[in-house]
């Protein structure tokens, strides 16, 4: 069975020759994603064998994104954001930004069952879109602190100057009722 693809970015489906969907490429678009953030790709892939090629793409889960962000300062991502002098260690800035949500949002588009893949591309972007403007994102599960963290990135300032308030609101309020106390005692005296 001789088929036309390319190993390194074909889905599951594809190496098994089984048919081909949009979930297909959107496998194909994760794994793009996957190789731009970080340099490399989720797979490696050493011989050009179908057995070999078969068992990576199907049976190996491809590591997390933010695990393998380049360490080399040569790496156009990170030669602009990369401050340390010491190439030794990752780049931290990079990696917290691939840390949670891209990493949810890439590992979903990379799923070996294409039913728990993104159904079509444009859902796939849309969570992308949704990443970037700071919402929350379908890759991952919608807990109340998760929303609420959300919520909060979102709106840092409104969010500072509700606490302020609420803080003075409180201090305000402990004040009161410990002069009334004080003064509650002063009179019993």
């Amino acid at each position: 069975g001789f088929r036309l693809l390319t190993p390194e970015y074909a889905s599951p489906e594809q190496i098994r020759g089984e048919r081909v969907t949009t979930s297909s490429d959107v496998y194909s678009l994760g794994v793009l994603l996957y190789e731009l953030l970080t340099g490399k790709k989720p797979y490696q892939i050493t011989s050009r064998n179908a057995a070999e090629i078969m068992r990576v793409v199907c049976e190996t889960a491809p590591e997390r994104p933010s695990s393998v962000v380049p360490v080399s300062s040569s790496w156009p991502v990170v030669e602009s954001t990369h401050r340390s002098k010491n190439a030794t260690k990752p780049n931290t800035r990079i990696t917290r930004s691939l840390k949670g949500d891209l990493d949810n949002i890439i590992l979903k588009a990379l799923q070996k069952d294409s039913d728990l893949r993104y159904s079509s591309v444009e859902q796939f972007a849309e969570d992308i879109g949704r990443y970037l403007t700071g919402m929350p994102v379908t890759a991952r599960r919608a807990t109340l602190g998760y929303q609420f963290a959300k919520f909060v990135e979102r709106n840092r300032t409104a969010v500072a100057f509700a606490s302020v308030a609420l803080i003075a609101v409180l201090a305000g309020s402990s004040i009161a009722v410990w002069q009334a106390i004080v003064a509650r005692q002063e009179r019993a005296r």
